[in-house]
């Protein structure tokens, strides 16, 4: 039996999974460490780490119809793996009109992989800065849009969306693999807890435009309706700005929460039980950690004894075995992101005295 199994997810804007994990495994005798992703950035590092797999590029549309070059991931077993941020990420925003973003590079990748002979894509959504519930990636597979006096809308954007009178999908290129989609989201589509209310503020839209954003998907649902089967289960489908709902209701996409689907491909709960200690945490551990996210979930599947959290912050009433860099280590929240391996270095040594 190891003494350390390593499974700690990125601090947000400071330091990577991986480079987390490796820090650890090298300050720590007699340990191993994955790193995790809840299907954000970083989602292909991670595959990358855990599974064997081969490399395909594409140039295709960021979310403002700059061409980038993007990697997909293809293992042994014929799936496929995409990281959204990669087309609709932060990173690559030069308007700060959210109105004028698109998801039709997504779309770009869904046509080439088809000429690729795959069986699953997993599609990693977090990170995304789009909200305009799958209108591009409809545009780019071959959807018609028509105005109310039947003249074609071309390249319509979410802030087109009212000059649409009907949607023609029946020339909707079809897609020959199974579709799976990695997020820790599980919000709705639409509501005061769904996909704009909750995150299209921290993608720069002011409170009018969340109104209006709204507003439009709430119409543009109207228009798709006629084309869904079943919208019953609506986990996740205000995840990416409403891309979860196209997904699961067009495509028939399965849902993956991220830590469970990467805890999976580890074996975890096989794994487990080969350690004295799992060491797990993220930048901020809040109550909404401990659902669904990586450390509620590895809480539930085994001893909290056992489990030691690390974190740059602590906002949750729990305190058991947890080493939080605020304030244990540090006061400051900008020296401790920058500064991250000076004060993990710190929790690793109150870890090492307290298992002794």
């Amino acid at each position: 039996m190891k003494d350390f199994l390593i499974i700690i997810d990125s601090f947000k804007n400071s330091i990577s999974s991986s480079d987390i994990g490796k820090f650890f495994a090298s300050e720590l005798k007699n340990s191993d460490y994955f790193p995790i992703s809840d299907g954000g950035e970083g989602f292909l590092d991670v595959i990358n780490q855990i599974v064997q797999t081969r490399e395909v590029k594409f140039i295709i549309d960021d979310l403002n119809f700059h061409k980038r070059k993007v990697k997909v991931l293809i293992d042994y077993k014929d799936n496929a793996y995409l990281e959204s941020s990669d087309i609709v990420g932060y990173k690559f925003i030069n308007s700060k009109n959210i109105f004028e973003r698109s998801s039709f590079g997504i779309g770009e990748i869904l046509i080439k992989l088809n000429d690729i002979n795959i069986s699953n894509l997993y599609i990693g959504l977090g990170g995304s800065a789009v909200s305009e519930m799958g209108l591009g990636i409809l545009n780019a597979l071959g959807a018609k849009f028509f105005d109310k006096n039947r003249k074609t809308i071309s390249h319509p954007l979410i802030k087109d969306v009212f000059k649409i009178d009907n949607i023609d999908l029946s020339s909707l290129q079809k897609i020959n693999y199974k579709i799976h989609i990695v997020n820790d989201v599980t919000n709705p589509l639409l509501g005061k807890n769904g996909a704009n209310f909750i995150f299209a503020r921290q993608k720069g839209a002011s409170e009018k435009d969340i109104e209006k954003l709204e507003e439009s998907f709430k119409y543009l649902y109207k228009l798709l309706l006629p084309y869904i089967n079943d919208n019953k289960d609506a986990i996740g489908d205000g995840s990416a700005g409403g891309l979860g709902f196209l997904f699961k209701h067009f495509f028939k996409a399965s849902y993956h929460q991220g830590s469970d689907f990467i805890l999976s491909l580890i074996d975890f709960d096989r794994l487990k039980d080969n350690y004295k200690y799992i060491i797990t945490g993220e930048g901020t551990f809040d109550d909404q950690s401990l659902n669904g996210k990586i450390v509620g979930t590895i809480l539930n599947r085994v001893d909290e004894d056992k489990v030691l959290i690390v974190c740059g912050i602590n906002l949750s009433p729990r305190n058991k075995n947890i080493y939080s860099l605020i304030p244990n280590y540090v006061s400051d929240v900008k020296e401790s992101m920058a500064n991250p391996l000076k004060y993990l270095r710190k929790a690793i040594e109150d870890i090492k005295r307290d298992i002794s």
